[in-house]
């Protein structure tokens, strides 16, 4: 298994951190309309500071209805200078039958980015429009719960697309509806394409905190994904909207190490 930063964890960030209260879908939008090359290489220099050379990029930082597709290339460009490489294009990716062309230029800016993966949450009604064009630019999908209380509710929704489309399970949404993110990983099996592994500090809340220190069984979740095979990327999510969590994250990162190396 490999470990990846996904950006979301700086959803705060173009805001310096100073939204009160907080609200991600603010913090979104400050995040696009901020938006610049020079921003993107200081994030993936933090990044590498990290530790970490593998990043998945939130739609926010890669705006496909902001930038064109000249400058998603100057950001992989900055990405190959530095030795970082994409392993999702990760959002929300519902609504398609009303916004084709915005699915559309989602799926190639991942292309562009070179990423071989979109994860995200979507509606049902979604997913045969992801299908068709998974296989148009060869781009899987992983299905990330949000809403979903169970891991059937995702598995209702892949079983017959499960060729292009898979589970991208995130354990602190899981444990935030009070599902067993060990159980959900092990119904959720060989359809895993993706994890985001993340841990939050009680059920019912989502509020995000460093491994180890709230109700998420992260060592039992490491445990299932080795018991059914996975070997694929975790994504290391934490996403405070007050503080700046690179540090955290460093320390959410050498747990995790200790564990599957």
């Amino acid at each position: 298994m490999k470990l990846a930063f996904v950006t979301a964890n700086y959803v705060g960030r173009a805001s310096n951190y100073s939204l009160k209260p907080f609200n991600w879908a603010v913090a979104e939008q400050i995040t696009k309309d901020r938006w610049s090359l020079t921003e993107w290489e200081a994030i993936l220099d933090d990044i590498l500071r990290a530790g970490f050379k593998l990043v998945e990029v939130w739609t926010a930082h890669a705006p496909y209805d902001r930038l064109t597709l000249d400058q998603v290339k100057q950001m992989r460009k900055a990405m190959d200078r530095r030795g970082v490489k994409a392993v999702a294009y990760s959002g929300w990716f519902g609504g398609a039958s009303k916004d084709p062309y915005g699915l559309e230029k989602k799926f190639q800016v991942a292309q562009t980015l070179g990423a071989p993966l979109l994860v995200g949450g979507c509606d049902t009604e979604s997913i045969p429009i992801i299908y068709e064009l998974c296989k148009k630019y060869k781009v899987k999908f992983a299905v990330e719960n949000h809403p979903e209380k169970s891991p059937q509710e995702i598995l209702d929704k892949i079983r017959t697309f499960s060729d292009w489309i898979g589970a991208a399970p995130d354990t602190g949404w899981w444990a935030t509806h009070g599902c067993d993110p060990v159980y959900a990983v092990e119904k959720l099996g060989k359809y895993i394409l993706h994890v985001h592994l993340k841990d939050i500090k009680k059920v019912g809340e989502h509020e995000t905190c460093q491994f180890g220190k709230g109700i998420v069984d992260i060592p039992g979740v490491v445990k299932a994904l080795k018991k059914i095979g996975y070997e694929g990327v975790i994504s290391i999510e934490h996403e405070p909207g007050n503080y700046d969590p690179t540090e955290e994250v460093i320390l959410s990162r050498k747990f995790i190490e200790a564990m599957i190396n």
